[in-house]
């Protein structure tokens, strides 16, 4: 976002982009106050701060096929069973 801020891209046209796709992380206070010391304005942050967060499809596929592979690897007695995920 503070590249954004730096390629000037405008506040409205930041926020319009939010508010229809949403965005793939949960900002946290910190970095809502960064984004304001990086000169984004309230229009910018309300807008992230009210965004749909959505998650990248491919993440979930990722992650569905490393666990099924620990578990594999733990029935097989490859790893304990404190080191699977999920």
């Amino acid at each position: 976002m503070q590249g954004k801020v730096h390629d000037r891209v405008g506040n409205e046209t930041g926020a319009r982009a939010i508010e229809q796709r949403g965005i793939d992380f949960a900002p946290t206070d910190n970095y809502l106050q960064e984004v304001r010391l990086a000169g984004c304005q309230d229009e910018l942050v309300n807008a992230l701060k009210s965004a749909k967060v959505t998650k990248p499809e491919h993440v979930d596929a990722v992650l569905q096929a490393r666990q099924t592979e620990v578990r594999q690897q733990a029935a097989r007695g490859g790893i304990q069973e404190s080191q699977t995920i999920g």
